[in-house]
């Protein structure tokens, strides 16, 4: 435990390892005065012994048993106190037959050290020791040494630091892991590596060998159930964790031994609180089961690099540290491995916790490039601002305007596509569609909803996109605006045409018009945005109507709703031409309160001539 010096009768200042240990078994009678015995001082009633721990053999069943040793003489010890690491279960100690400390009876009351004072004159005196134990072990823990009482005390916390600071560590990476995933509730498998770190520093700082673990509550009994409890629970929240991590194949054991395990921990609290049942009952059973646990999860890790999880390898190593150190524990408890082999258990959690934060992270980083890869995806779907909000988890029905409103909307047909004959024809739609899909991109702002135009629906052959509606119009005569564009896609039209050479130019046919319009997504199926409203129906109506307006169909011609020219400023509405309606019976279809309507050529005005236009007798488009 500590680099204490092997010395008698010599005068040192250093701390002094206590030698040539004696037993007795069974109790002396008691004395006359409280608290005292009858010891027999005699060298035969006492038996010497030699052993790494001052634990007495050949026990056969005694529940009492007494030790002795001399104390050196000519110490030159400022403050002389001795200090006895730990002791099963109850002990009491003597100087020439003056209780000098007592803790505990028949009842375990749980594990302490004791730091005892000794008086002036102890020099070559034995000190006695009176052991009481029902459970498997009865002596000391570890070495009792005699020394200046500072300098223990400085011991105690120099030789459980490493320990110590450990669990410290511990607790502080639990309440950081704590902290995060409260910020995200979602991430179980921080919620699990908090647990298990907390569980994990319990068990370092309260473990009975831990001297300086023992100051944590002044109450003893409450160290070890804490102690006892958090070794029980401590491989549950790793069973989790790495259930959670290693997704690609689950193994039904796992979740049997998780379920026993916990059964067993719940049951072990309850009765051992509840008075039933001895806590240290139920300590061998547990460390047992906990040594299960550990190996299975273990052999979880195996089956997951069997299997080529990701991060499997990453934990084998800390791993098969930590079920090794566990085992050799387990074994030194029970004597059946020697004291000199030794790996330091606390080294080994600290090495398989942080290979699990390498796996979290490694997880968490995957995920995230899985989540950004998927997002670059969606772009390609949704706008800017609707992936954004839904990153901050609002709803995608939340992400688009779904109340009334009001809107131009343009729609955008190519005349006779159908009998373009040209082998690049796929490589001119998708060209010109991106262009213009880009202008109507142009001025968009997701945060205030605003931008040239949103695009409603793209055919073969044209499109149908809106202005105002469920974007804002960069300026506030959407109107303008519209017919600004359609003119822009009109030039993108004949600039993306030019490398086809066709002897006769592509046409368009553009219809616009104003009204209601408005957003929704459907109860049912794949939630796609879309919009719906008069000016939908009617922009593809005055579209419509080339058909009786134009004569010469390799012409292109804008026509507009008279609600749209009205709103037009006065420079834009001189270069339309009015047409009145109703003469011969002639209406646009679903606008049948319409008076005229208004149109211009787009192509070079020199072939213009009243000839171009056709009577119209009493249709409907």
């Amino acid at each position: 435990m500590m680099p204490f010096l092997r010395a008698q009768d010599r005068t040192i200042s250093e701390p002094i390892k206590l030698l040539d240990w004696e037993y007795h078994w069974r109790d002396f009678p008691p004395g006359t005065e409280l608290d005292s015995y009858e010891i027999d001082t005699h060298d035969n009633a006492w038996t010497a012994f030699h052993a790494d721990l001052p634990r007495p053999p050949h026990r056969n069943g005694n529940k009492i048993g007494w030790l002795r040793v001399k104390l050196p003489t000519h110490l030159n010890v400022k403050d002389p106190t001795i200090l006895i690491p730990g002791f099963d279960i109850a002990i009491k100690v003597y100087l020439k037959n003056k209780l000098l400390f007592e803790f505990g009876d028949d009842t375990f009351a749980g594990f302490r050290h004791a730091l005892i004072r000794l008086p002036a004159d102890y020099q070559g005196n034995h000190l006695y020791i009176r052991l009481y134990s029902d459970h498997v072990n009865l002596g000391l823990f570890y070495d009792v040494v005699v020394g200046n009482y500072s300098n223990l005390l400085q011991d105690i916390f120099s030789s459980n630091l490493a320990v110590s600071s450990v669990a410290l560590l511990f607790y502080f990476m639990s309440l950081i892991l704590l902290i995060i995933s409260c910020l995200n509730l979602k991430l179980r498998e921080i919620h699990h590596l908090s647990l298990f770190a907390f569980l994990l520093a319990n068990v370092l700082m309260l473990v009975p060998t831990n001297v300086l673990g023992q100051f944590v509550f002044k109450n003893y009994y409450l160290n070890f159930h804490v102690f006892h409890f958090s070794t029980l629970l401590v491989p549950l929240p790793a069973f989790l964790f790495f259930e959670k991590i290693f997704s690609k194949k689950h193994y039904m054991f796992m979740r049997t031994v998780f379920w026993l395990v916990l059964a067993f921990a719940a049951a072990s609290i309850i009765l051992s609180i509840s008075g039933y049942v001895r806590i240290l009952s139920t300590v061998h059973i547990g460390q047992s089961v906990t040594a299960f646990a550990t190996l299975t999860i273990f052999v979880r890790s195996l089956l997951a690099m069997k299997d080529k999880e990701p991060f499997s390898n990453v934990v084998g190593f800390g791993l098969m540290g930590l079920f090794i150190s566990s085992m050799l524990e387990i074994a030194r408890h029970f004597e059946l491995a020697p004291r000199g082999i030794h790996i330091p258990m606390h080294f080994w959690s600290l090495v398989f916790y942080f290979s699990m934060i390498i796996v979290l992270t490694m997880s968490i980083n995957s995920t995230f490039k899985q989540n950004e890869h998927a997002y670059r995806q969606l772009k390609k779907v949704f706008y800017p601002h609707q992936i954004n909000l839904i990153k901050k988890s609002f709803e995608l029905e939340k992400t688009m305007p779904t109340h009334p409103g009001e809107a131009c909307v343009i729609s955008f047909d190519i005349i006779g596509s159908s009998q373009i004959q040209h082998v690049r024809i796929k490589e001119f739609y998708r060209n010109f569609f991106a262009r213009c899909n880009s202008v109507m991109a142009d001025g968009y702002d997701g945060e205030n909803l605003r931008s040239t135009a949103y695009r409603i629906k793209e055919m073969g052959d044209g499109f149908l996109c809106s202005i105002g509606y469920p974007f804002q119009a960069l300026s506030p005569n959407t109107a303008n605006e519209a017919v600004n564009l359609a003119k822009r896609f009109y030039k993108i039209l004949l600039e993306e045409s030019q490398f086809l050479q066709l002897d006769t130019p592509i046409c368009c046919g553009i219809g616009i018009a104003l009204d209601s319009l408005s957003g929704f997504y459907p109860d049912s199926g794949a939630k796609e945005y879309d919009l719906f409203g008069r000016a939908l129906i009617l922009s593809t109506r005055y579209e419509g109507m080339r058909k009786l307006i134009l004569k010469d169909q390799g012409r292109s011609i804008m026509i507009i709703q008279e609600k749209v020219h009205i709103s037009l400023d006065r420079e834009l509405r001189k270069e339309f031409t009015e047409y009145e309606l109703g003469e011969g019976g002639v209406v646009v279809r679903d606008d049948p309160a319409a008076k005229r309507l208004f149109y211009v050529h787009l192509n070079s005005r020199k072939s213009e001539s009243a000839g171009n236009l056709v009577p119209l007798h009493g249709h409907a488009v």
